[in-house]
C-alpha cells in the first residue's frame, strides 16, 4: 500500500500530463477540422466558378458558330442603296421646291409693286 501511496504523485503527474496531450490534440483537431471546412467551402466555390465557366464557354461558342454561319443579305445591300437614292430623291426635290417657293416670293413682290404702281399712274393721272 505505501507502494501505491508513494507512486501517487508520479501518476497524478502523469495523468496531468497525459490530460494537456489529449487537449492539445482535440485543438489540433478543431483547427484541421476548420481548415478542412474552409477547403470544401473553397472547393464548391471553385466548383461552382467552373460550372459558370463551362455555361460561359457555351454560350461564347454558339455565338461564334452564328457569327462564323452568317452570311449578310444580298437584300440588304440592295435596300442600301435603294435608301441613298431616294435620300438623294428627296433631298433633291426639297431644293425644287425651295426654289419654287422663290419664284413664288418674286411674282407675289412683283404684284404689290405692280398695284401700287397702278395706283401711282392714277394719282398722276397717267397713261402708262
Amino acid at each position: 500500500m505505501q507502494m501505491v501511496v508513494g507512486e501517487r504523485p508520479k501518476l497524478d503527474a502523469y495523468i496531468v500530463e497525459q490530460e494537456e496531450a489529449i487537449n492539445n490534440l482535440a485543438e489540433k483537431i478543431k483547427r484541421k477540422d476548420s481548415e478542412l471546412s474552409a477547403a470544401i467551402a473553397a472547393d464548391e466555390i471553385i466548383s461552382e466558378m467552373e460550372s459558370q465557366n463551362i455555361a460561359a464557354s457555351k454560350v461564347v461558342g454558339r455565338i461564334s458558330l452564328f457569327l462564323e454561319k452568317f452570311r449578310p443579305s444580298d437584300d440588304l445591300a440592295k435596300m442600301e442603296s435603294e435608301q441613298r437614292r431616294l435620300q438623294l430623291k428627296v433631298k433633291k426635290l426639297g431644293n425644287q421646291i425651295d426654289d419654287d417657293d422663290t419664284s413664288e416670293r418674286m411674282a407675289s413682290i412683283m404684284n404689290n409693286l405692280s398695284s401700287q404702281m397702278s395706283s401711282y399712274i392714277k394719282q398722276l393721272d397717267a397713261e402708262f
